[in-house]
C-alpha cells in the first residue's frame, strides 16, 4: 500500500513501533476514560499551556463576538481543544474499549431532503466537508448507505503508519486517494461512480480563491468546485458534529447541494460554488461553535491590496 518508490528506513520503523504501542494502548481505554483524558487534556491546552489560545481567541471573538461574551467564548474555545483532542484519539484508535457505536452517526440531519435522491437514483456528488466535529466519521456513510466512498487526502510521511491508516480507514467503509502529482486519481474515482469527498475549510494560501467567511475574505481550496464544474456534478456539504450526550456520539449534517452551470464561465463558478459550501459550513459553526477547529490560522492569507494578517504562529 505505501507510494511506488518509498523507501522504509530505520527511523519509520522506529517511529511506526511508538505509532503501534500508541495504537495499542488507547485500545484498552474504555471509551468514557478516553473522553474523560481528552476534557483534561484540552482544558490543560487552552487554560495552562494557552497552545494557540491568542489564535483562538482572536479568531473566535471577530466571528461570533456579536452573540457570545467573552466568558462564552473561552468556553468555546476549551471545548474545541476538548473536540481536537478527542478527534485526534478516535483517528488514532477508533475500536477503544466499551466503543461500540460513538461514530454510527445515529442522528442524520437533511438525508431525506439532500442526500437520499442522490441514493435513490443511483448518481454521485463531491462531498464538501470540513474540520468540525470529527470529519473522519463520514466514511461510516459508505458502509451504512452503501455508498463508495473515497476520501482525498495526502499520504503520510512515514510509510509504515500511512499503510496503517489506510487499513483502519478501509475497514471503516472509506477509500483513501492519496494525492501527490496527479489528480487524474479524482476525476477517475467520480467518473466510477464513487462520491469523493473533500475537505476544504483550511487556509489555501495564494492558491486559494478569496471568499467571505464570517465577513472577512479567507483563502479557500477551490478543489471541490473545480471537480464538480469539470464533471458537471453537484457539491454537497456535510458536515459531522458532536451530540451534546455522555458518549459524544456524532450527527451528520447534509446541506443543500450546489450545482454547477455548464453555461456560466468556469472561472466564476469556481468561486460561486467555493463560496456557497463556506457559508454552509459558516452556518453549521454558528449552531456548533464549539466543535470547530480554531486552532487553524483559517484568515491567515489575506488578499494582496490589504496586506493584512490574522494571528500569531
Amino acid at each position: 500500500m505505501a507510494l511506488a518508490g518509498e523507501k522504509v528506513t530505520w527511523k519509520h520503523r522506529v517511529e511506526y513501533a511508538g505509532w503501534q504501542l500508541v495504537t495499542g494502548g488507547l485500545k484498552l481505554v474504555p471509551r468514557r476514560g478516553m473522553i474523560a483524558f481528552a476534557d483534561g487534556a484540552g482544558w490543560a491546552m487552552y487554560y495552562l499551556l494557552r497552545l494557540r489560545r491568542d489564535v483562538i481567541d482572536e479568531q473566535l471573538a471577530f466571528a461570533l463576538g456579536e452573540k457570545y461574551s467573552e466568558n462564552e467564548r473561552r468556553r468555546i474555545g476549551c471545548k474545541s481543544w476538548q473536540n481536537c483532542v478527542l478527534t485526534f484519539f478516535e483517528f488514532v484508535q477508533p475500536n477503544p474499549m466499551g466503543s461500540a457505536g460513538w461514530d454510527d452517526l445515529r442522528e442524520q440531519e437533511g438525508f431525506e431532503e439532500y442526500c437520499k435522491p442522490f441514493l435513490d437514483t443511483g448518481k454521485n456528488a463531491i462531498i464538501i466537508t470540513a474540520h468540525i466535529g470529527n470529519w473522519e466519521a463520514l466514511g461510516g456513510l459508505g458502509t451504512r448507505e452503501g455508498v463508495e466512498l473515497a476520501a482525498v487526502a495526502k499520504p503520510m510521511h512515514n510509510p509504515l503508519v500511512n499503510d496503517s491508516i489506510l487499513r483502519s480507514r478501509a475497514r471503516r467503509g472509506l477509500e483513501v486517494l492519496q494525492i501527490k502529482r496527479s489528480m487524474k486519481i479524482i476525476i477517475d474515482a467520480a467518473k466510477a461512480n464513487k462520491w469523493v469527498a473533500l475537505v476544504g475549510d483550511q487556509d489555501a494560501r495564494r492558491n486559494g480563491v478569496f471568499v467571505d467567511f464570517f465577513g472577512r475574505p479567507a483563502s479557500t481550496a477551490p478543489g471541490a468546485a473545480y471537480f464538480a464544474c469539470k464533471l458537471n456534478i453537484p457539491v454537497l456539504p456535510s458536515f459531522c458534529v458532536r451530540i451534546n450526550d455522555s458518549g459524544r456520539h456524532l450527527k451528520v449534517i447534509f446541506m443543500p447541494p450546489i450545482y454547477p452551470n455548464p453555461d456560466a464561465p468556469r472561472d466564476e463558478e469556481i468561486k460561486r460554488i467555493t463560496q456557497e459550501h463556506t457559508l454552509a459550513l459558516e452556518r453549521v459553526i454558528r449552531r456548533y461553535p464549539s466543535d470547530y477547529f480554531w486552532l487553524h490560522r483559517r484568515w491567515k492569507t489575506q488578499p494582496k491590496k490589504t496586506g493584512t494578517k490574522t494571528g500569531t504562529d
